[in-house]
């Protein structure tokens, strides 16, 4: 699939030759065989059983239950073979297991992932509770590996507005999860990942949403501190793309947090709404001048540009909020971010003229998530280091 050029055809195992399935290395460019002889051909005419790749449809299913089977999830049946497909997340990685009607008999495609096999993955645990208005909601817990009642831990409150509490864990909440947002290494040590419910209300209108998302976060605290397990003093928010603009508006909201982490984080609605996406910058569609600002307006429910309601602007944009963040807060941004690497330098600039606590932390070349592999250990190496120290400082971070 890498080596292929654009228009030549991609064999996919379905009635052509048996694929051979690789570990790719992008480090290095060399690609090793994932699978032996005999597994290789067995899953290749696996593969070719299916009418199409994607998961049957539920009126296609009638009468067939998934076995059980430990952290997997089924992804697809091979109805001629009566064999279940499953992902399966555990201590050892990612991986395809094959699994008999019955349950009875499994084997092991596949494995990868294995990247944090030796770290020891985080408990989830959610907490019922009642919101102010009498509604039931839930938030979300990941716990240390070994923690133990009665003992307090720091916590750090991951926030992302609009998001709510399902069914399922999100990835960043699965062991192993490849990108930059595996929340399990906080829990690796010792803190407990707080999530709250921000489902923001269909009746917002032109209500403040920092401050809407401000009350479900301290609602949602107080119920993960009713398990006796999350040390009130210690703890800390973070957030990436809206949840960065949320870290820092509710430092300025609350004096809940001992330091923040904004990642990729908009400061300032009115400069933000008038910039260009960096990645089309110079193209002559038309969308490149104006895909921010009808985002901007979408997102925060504006019903116009800034000089049609400068002061709703300026209440949710949290440099113009600078002078209340007393929390310490740490910026992370890459410099060919859609949301302006600029946003962060204003926030920056603003907390350093006050004499605040702040720390800028600049990739040369990322984009709105950190891909790089060196860069996501450099960054957790960075918010790990950023948390030590402001556990260990009443002060502040500098």
């Amino acid at each position: 699939m890498l080596d292929t050029r654009v228009g030549e055809p991609v064999s996919n195992g379905v009635g052509h030759e048996a694929c051979e399935y690789l570990v790719f290395d992008t480090r290095s460019g060399v690609a090793v065989s994932a699978l032996g002889p005999d597994r290789q051909q067995a899953l290749s005419c696996f593969v070719q059983g299916f009418s199409r790749p994607a998961f049957p449809e539920q009126d296609d299913m009638q009468g067939e239950v998934a076995p059980a089977l430990p952290h997997g999830e089924p992804v697809a049946f091979h109805r001629a073979s009566g064999k279940w497909l499953f992902l399966v997340e555990d201590a050892a990685g990612s991986g395809l297991v094959l699994v008999d009607r019955d349950g009875d008999r499994t084997v092991e495609l596949f494995r990868t992932n294995r990247h944090l096999a030796d770290i020891d993955a985080g408990v989830v645990r959610d907490v019922d509770f009642t919101d102010g208005e009498g509604r039931a909601k839930k938030v979300r817990l990941l716990l240390p590996p070994y923690h133990r009642a009665g003992r307090k831990y720091p916590a750090v409150v991951w926030v992302y507005p609009g998001s709510e509490i399902g069914p399922k864990c999100p990835r960043r909440l699965k062991p192993h999860e490849p990108g930059p947002f595996c929340l399990h290494l906080l829990a690796a040590h010792g803190y407990v990942v707080i999530e709250p419910d921000l489902s923001i209300p269909s009746d917002l209108g032109s209500g403040n949403l920092a401050q809407c998302m401000a009350l479900k976060v301290q609602e949602g605290v107080h119920a993960a501190m009713g398990t006796g397990l999350v040390d009130s003093t210690r703890l800390h928010v973070m957030g990436h793309g809206l949840g960065g603009w949320a870290a820092m508006a509710l430092l300025a909201e609350t004096d809940l947090f001992r330091s923040g982490i904004a990642m990729a984080g908009i400061s300032n609605l009115t400069s933000f709404h008038g910039t260009f996406d960096c990645r089309f910058r110079y193209d002559d569609d038309e969308q490149a001048a104006t895909a921010l600002a009808e985002m901007c307006e979408r997102v925060f429910s504006m019903s116009g540009p800034p000089c049609e309601a400068p002061d709703r602007y300026i209440s949710i944009s949290p440099v113009f909020a600078a002078h209340r963040i007393d929390a310490p807060l740490m910026i992370v941004q890459g410099d060919q971010d859609y949301v302006s690497i600029g946003q962060g330098e204003e926030m920056y600039s603003a907390l350093r003229r006050l004499g605040k606590p702040v720390r800028f932390v600049r990739y040369w070349g990322e984009g709105h998530v950190i891909a790089g592999a060196a860069n996501i250990r450099d960054l957790w190496a960075r918010v790990m280091g950023w948390l030590s120290e402001a556990e260990r400082k009443d002060t502040g971070v500098k």
